[in-house]
């Protein structure tokens, strides 16, 4: 699911927005999308501890 998301958030940038700041912040977005939310998600399942 990170990666669709990503590439998602990478497509409007390139395709609606503007050379700028704008464009810059949605890509960072699909950066931490990417590398930091499976991370979070991984860390979330393992402390995990009442079965559901």
């Amino acid at each position: 699911m990170g990666f669709s998301s990503a590439v998602l958030l990478c497509v409007v940038a390139f395709v609606f927005l503007e050379e700028g700041l704008t464009r810059w912040f949605v890509l960072g977005l699909a950066v931490i999308e990417i590398t930091i939310v499976p991370r979070i998600l991984k860390m979330t399942a393992e402390n995990n501890t009442d079965g559901v």
